[in-house]
Formats: C-alpha cells, structure tokens, sequence
C-alpha cells in the first residue's frame, strides 16, 4: 500500500489521481490534517486518516500496511523539518521499504531557507537507512499565480523577480515521474533533479499572458521591500513573510534558471 502525506495542493490531488488511473494499487491511504478534513476532495479506492505528523500513535496508525511512503508536503509556508523528522523515525520503525520525497531543486543551496530546509529532510532520510528516491524539482508550474495573483484586473504583474528564470515543471510531469519510480524498483537510493528545458521571466509571462488575452500586461520589477510589506498586511505569518522574500531573492539571483 502506498500513504500520501497531502493531497490539498496541485501535486498531490495529480499523485493521487494519477496513481489511481493507472488501477495498479487495490487502496492508497492519503493524510489528512483535522482542519482540512472538510476541504479534501475524496477520491475512489482511497483510505483517508486524520491526525497531524507530531501524533506518534497516529504516525504507527497511518503506517500501518504501508510499502511506499511518499512525502509531497511542501514546506514554501512553514517549517515542517520536527514534523518530518518525526515521520521518518515513525517508516523506519514501521519497516517502510521505499521513501519517495518531493525536495527543491536549490537543496545544496545553504543561503536559500526552505532549501536548507529541504537538505536536512534529505539527510534524515539517508541516516534512517530506508531505501530512498530524491526528487529535487522546480517551481511548480501551477504555483504561478501565487506568485502573480491576477494579472487580468490591474493589467500589472507585481513581483521583486528581475531579470531571473524561472523553469518552471508541472505537476503531471512530476506525477508521471513517481509512477515510472513506482514500477522501476531500480532507481532506490538515487537523486533525481525535474526542470524543464526552458526558462521565463516574469518579463515573459507578462508579454505570454498579454498574447493569450490579447491586451497589454506589464511586468514591474517592485523593491523587495515593498513586497514584504504587501505580505505583510495579509493573514501570513512573520515567518511566512520572511520565506516568500527568501524565494522572491532566490529568483531575482536566477538560481531557479537550471
């Protein structure tokens, strides 16, 4: 049996859904924070438990039966290396055989914090010993808007990214991926880097958006700083704030540009 840990974002409702296409797998147990319960989209074939990655007793539950654990919480908002860590003590003690684990692409980048962040994760799991694939991947494709909000109604995208490349991945190409890992039992104990061929500026997803909807969008390089305080004055936590910047200076820097 495979436990996804998350399925409220883009990859992770694609891994389920491409998992399940496939008809391969009799049921897949997906985690479920108690206060997203009522926001999941429920999916056939699939066995939903609730309880949070600090619950051990809940971790030795959700581990139950369980050969493949795929770990696709992103950390972009907060911190999860304790509750991480926690997880992969819990597949170690439960006699996990195979770790698959979405990390970023700048995870040897120290300077960058959800890299690092990243890195750490990656070394719990290679201190556990359990049979591991590394998928080190790019911005995902769908985050755009998170970065670009809605460029339609102001006709501006507003962003301190420079001149920086971003090349983007999508979250089918890294579903599609997992699915060749799950039926290639070779490629344990290995790192996979995922980024597509072509990076964009957000000059170039200015003047593409501008193409598609036929009216003219701009791109405004803005001062970090004036980022920081339009974060600021949303629900996001200081230390939220501060990780989004940490990932606007890694852009601005052309260090997605890979």
């Amino acid at each position: 049996m495979i436990l996804l840990t998350d399925v409220s974002d883009y990859l992770g409702k694609t891994i389920l859904s491409r998992l399940q296409s496939s008809e391969q797998w009799e049921k897949i147990r997906v985690i479920v924070p108690p206060e997203k319960n009522f926001h999941i989209e429920k999916y056939d074939k699939t066995e939903y438990v609730i309880g949070r990655l600090n619950d051990h007793p809940f971790l030795d539950k959700a581990l139950k039966d369980i050969d493949t654990l795929i770990l696709n919480t992103s950390n972009i908002l907060y911190d999860y290396r304790a509750l991480f860590k926690a997880l992969i003590s819990a597949a170690k003690g439960n006699e996990i055989n195979h770790l698959i684990y979405i990390s970023s692409v700048l995870a040897e980048d120290s300077s960058d914090t959800i890299a690092h962040e990243c890195h750490e994760t990656e070394l719990y799991i290679y201190q556990s010993g359990i049979p591991y694939t590394i998928l080190r991947i790019n911005i995902l494709m769908e985050q755009l808007p998170f970065f670009i909000g809605n460029p339609y109604e102001n006709e501006k995208i507003y962003y301190p990214g420079g001149n920086g490349k971003i090349n983007f991945i999508s979250s089918v190409d890294v579903s599609e991926v997992i699915f060749h890992i799950l039926n290639n039992k070779t490629s344990k104990n290995k790192i996979h880097i995922l980024s597509h061929e072509n990076g964009y500026t957000f000059y170039d997803i200015a003047s593409k958006l501008s193409q598609i909807k036929r009216k003219n969008i701009f791109y405004e390089d803005i001062d970090l700083h004036i980022y920081e305080e339009a974060l600021s004055q949303t629900f996001l936590s200081v230390d939220s704030v501060n990780r989004l910047c940490n990932i606007a200076r890694s852009i601005k820097q052309n260090k997605f540009n890979i």
